[in-house]
């Protein structure tokens, strides 16, 4: 099982601040492998005005733990068995900005990762790249 929690703060209408909590609650967390983190943190900053809007979030991932098939020695040979995976903490830092031009137009411009940590999305593929986009937005 797993909780999440989130908790909003808006002390005024152009700044908001946020707190989100995630947490495996069980209690064979080492014996059984979920893919994600057993617990992570995400705190973000927001500013939003009337044509522009920047914010910054931090977060944080435990390690993470992927059951894979692998090979152990036994007196009668090698033979199949399933080894554990895991790995390291990681912190991100990402920046975020939208510029609306009208009621229907905006251009935004992200970044992700800016302090080049290993950000594992998948078993053995990492990316500690700094990730950026930029992009047109059109609400209707």
């Amino acid at each position: 099982m797993r909780l999440n929690g989130d908790i909003v703060f808006r002390p005024s209408g152009w700044f908001s601040a946020e707190v989100g909590v995630g947490a495996y609650v069980w209690e064979n967390y080492d014996n059984f492998y979920s893919s994600r983190p057993n617990f992570d943190l995400d705190v973000k900053l927001c500013y939003t005005g009337r044509r522009l809007s920047i914010g910054a979030n931090l977060e944080y991932q435990s390690s993470i733990k992927w059951m894979t098939l692998g090979e152990r020695e036994t007196p009668e040979g090698v033979v199949p068995d399933f080894v554990c995976t895991q790995t390291p903490t990681t912190f991100i830092v990402g920046l975020d900005a939208e510029w609306r031009i009208n009621d229907h137009w905006g251009v935004y411009a992200q970044a992700r990762n800016l302090t080049g940590g290993k950000i594992y999305e998948w078993l053995h593929y990492y990316d500690d790249a700094v990730q950026g986009l930029i992009g047109v937005k059109y609400s209707f």
